[in-house]
């Protein structure tokens, strides 16, 4: 259908999923408190922002966009949201990255990470797992000017000879085809029998 109507079609078939506590993403939850990064509370009620890098490819037909890694109907949907159901969709784009991140590094330290992190002035956002801080690390520090043991994470052996950047453009690549691969098994079969 043309790509107006295809939109349309796409927002009306929104998006659930279920999601649970930060403890059940990722085991280091409560280990944020010691170090400032937040409380429980903090942690568990912060209001889901948008997932939105500034580069977005639904806009110009792409079934998942390849800056946020969010279905184009999410996208389009996004501002009539419930909390709930951005935390759920924040949730699967989180399960995403960690999986593949924590294939690539190892996570040795919780709070020394974020204790690193804060004090090299790093964003460094409490309602995300380690795994998602790594990612941003990467985008800010060369691996080849610090030790990452002594940030609190060790890069598995497989991946070593990588920099920060070719490693951060793999982890963003398979974030985007993991993501993809979801939607083409998943989402577009359903849209394809309500004949969307």
């Amino acid at each position: 259908p043309p790509q107006r109507g295809r939109q349309a079609a796409m927002k009306s078939a929104g998006s659930r999923y279920s999601y649970s506590r930060m403890e059940d993403l990722f085991p280091g939850a409560r280990a944020l408190y010691s170090c400032g990064i937040g409380t429980e509370a903090e942690l568990m009620t912060t209001r889901p922002g948008t997932p939105c890098v500034g580069v977005c490819s639904s806009g110009i037909g792409d079934d998942v966009c390849r800056g946020c890694k969010r279905f184009a109907h999410e996208v389009i949907s996004w501002n009539a949201y419930s909390d709930a159901e951005r935390a759920s969709i924040q949730q699967r784009l989180d399960q995403f990255l960690i999986q593949i991140v924590e294939f690539k590094i190892e996570i040795l330290d919780v709070q020394r990470l974020a204790s690193a992190l804060r004090q090299e002035g790093i964003p460094c956002d409490a309602s995300k797992a380690p795994g998602h801080w790594i990612y941003k690390l990467l985008q800010f520090r060369h691996l080849e000017h610090l030790k990452p043991e002594l940030w609190g994470f060790r890069v598995r052996i497989p991946f070593q000879q990588l920099g920060s950047a070719a490693l951060h453009a793999l982890i963003d690549r398979e974030f985007y085809e993991l993501s993809q691969a979801h939607y083409e098994r998943y989402i577009e079969p359903g849209l394809k029998r309500l004949g969307k």
